[in-house]
C-alpha cells in the first residue's frame, strides 16, 4: 500500500479535508463535530479574514483511496513581523493512530514552511493563537468547551515520535459557580466600591452599541496582549468577525465592561458552551436538522466559557481583573449556569492562573503547543 500526501486543492478538497474528523472520531463519545461553515471560513481565501495577510496550505495523507490523516502548514505573517523571527505554523491536524501516517504529514508541512524561508513549525494553532489552539494532553474523560479543541489520547506520542517538544502549556480552569468561597465574592465586592470612588464603572455591553464597543474592545484586547508569548493582534477584519459570532450566541450581560473616565479599560467574555448540543449536530451541518436542534436544545446549556479578558496594561495592579471575575460568575449564577471553563490560559500567566484558583477553579484540561526546527534536511520541494 502507497501513502501519498498531497496539497488540497479545489472545493470538493477542502470539503473531504473539513469532514475527515467525523469519520476518525465515529463513536468517540466527547468528540464535538466542528460546523462547516466555521471551517470553511477559516481555511477559504474567499472567507477568511486570516488569509488577508497570511497564507495557509493544507494537506492530506491518502492511502489506497482512503483519508489516512490531514495538516495545515500556516505562514502567519502578522507574528513574524510583531515577533521578528522566522516560525512556521501548523494546525488542523487528525491522524489516524500510525506513527508513519503522522510522520508524513509532518514532512509534507515542514517542506513547505522552509519552502517560504521558515526555520521551525509550531503547533498546532488553527490557525493561530486568536482562534481553537493547543494539543490536549490532560482531560480526556472531558467534553471540549466551545471553541477549544479535542483528540485522542494517541496524538502527544505521535508527536514525541516526531520529535516535537512543548514550548509552551495552556490551562483550561474550571470555575464552579457553587465552589467559589463567598469571600471571594466579598472581596470583589469591596475592590469594586473602591474602584468606583476612584473614577471607574462597570457594565455590560450596550445592545444598540454593541459594534462600537467591540471596536473599543479590540483596542484594549491588542494592547492587554503585547508581549504576551506568542500572541500576534487582530486585525480590523479579525476582530469583527469573530465580534459577529459573539453577537449571535452570547446574552449582552456575558459581556462585561469596565470605564474609567468614559474610556474602556478593561472587559471580560462568556458564551454558553454549545458544544453540549453540538455534539448532536451530524457532521457540522446546520441544515437541515443540525440547526433545529442547536435551538431546541438551547436552554438545556448549563456550561459556559470565558472567551475573552483584558486589561490596558495602564491600568493593571488595580483590581480590575477580580471585580470583573466576581461580576461575570455573578450574572451567569444568575442565569443558571453551573459556571465557567476560563480558557485558555498560558501556564506563565502567573496573576490569571492564581486568581482561578482563589476562585475555587480546577485545571481539569492541559493543552500544549508544541515546536521543532525544520533543518536544512527539510529544504525540499513540497509534494505535489
Amino acid at each position: 500500500m502507497v501513502l501519498t500526501v498531497k496539497p488540497v486543492e479545489g472545493a470538493a478538497g477542502l470539503k473531504a479535508f473539513i469532514d475527515y474528523p467525523h469519520d476518525l472520531y465515529r463513536g468517540v463519545p466527547n468528540y464535538v463535530p466542528q460546523l462547516f461553515r466555521q471551517q470553511l471560513g477559516l481555511l477559504d481565501p474567499r472567507h477568511s479574514p486570516f488569509l488577508n495577510h497570511s497564507a495557509i496550505q493544507p494537506f492530506m495523507a491518502v492511502e489506497e483511496g482512503r483519508i489516512r490523516g490531514r495538516i495545515a502548514a500556516i505562514e502567519n505573517t502578522v507574528h513574524n513581523t510583531v515577533h521578528r523571527d522566522r516560525t512556521g505554523f501548523f494546525g488542523f491536524f487528525e491522524c489516524c493512530r500510525d506513527a508513519a501516517v503522522a510522520e508524513a504529514l509532518f514532512r509534507a508541512c515542514a517542506a513547505w514552511l522552509a519552502g517560504r524561508g521558515l526555520e521551525s513549525m509550531r503547533g498546532p494553532v488553527n490557525p493561530d493563537l486568536n482562534n481553537s489552539c493547543g494539543l490536549l494532553v490532560e482531560g480526556f474523560s472531558e467534553l471540549p468547551a466551545v471553541f477549544m479543541p479535542f483528540n485522542p489520547a494517541y496524538y502527544p506520542g505521535l508527536f514525541e515520535n516526531a520529535g516535537f517538544e512543548v514550548c509552551m502549556g495552556l490551562n483550561a480552569w474550571d470555575i464552579q459557580s457553587d465552589a467559589i468561597p463567598e469571600a471571594a465574592f466579598r472581596y470583589g465586592d469591596r475592590v469594586g466600591s473602591r474602584l468606583e470612588k476612584a473614577g471607574y464603572s462597570l457594565r455590560p455591553i450596550r445592545r444598540k452599541g454593541f459594534d462600537e464597543d467591540m471596536r473599543m474592545l479590540r483596542r484594549v484586547y491588542n494592547a492587554s496582549m503585547q508581549g504576551s508569548w506568542g500572541a500576534t493582534p487582530l486585525t480590523p477584519e479579525e476582530f469583527a468577525e469573530q465580534a459577529a459570532g459573539m453577537k449571535v450566541i452570547c446574552p449582552r450581560d456575558l459581556i462585561r465592561i469596565i470605564e474609567y473616565r468614559g474610556r474602556i479599560v478593561a472587559f471580560i467574555g462568556a458564551v454558553p458552551d454549545v458544544h453540549e448540543i453540538q455534539k448532536k449536530v451530524r457532521r457540522g451541518r446546520l441544515w437541515p436538522f443540525g440547526l433545529a436542534r442547536l435551538l431546541l436544545g438551547w436552554r438545556s446549556i448549563r456550561g459556559s466559557r470565558i472567551v475573552m479578558y483584558g486589561v490596558d496594561p495602564a491600568h493593571r495592579r488595580k483590581g480590575l481583573a477580580i471585580w470583573l471575575y466576581v461580576s461575570i460568575i455573578r450574572e451567569l449564577r444568575r442565569r443558571g449556569f453551573r459556571g465557567a471553563e476560563a480558557s485558555y490560559v498560558l501556564e506563565v500567566n502567573k496573576p490569571v492562573n492564581e486568581l482561578s484558583q482563589k476562585l475555587g477553579g480546577v485545571c481539569r484540561k492541559k493543552y500544549a503547543i508544541l515546536e521543532k526546527p525544520i533543518g536544512n534536511g527539510s529544504r525540499q520541494a513540497a509534494p505535489s
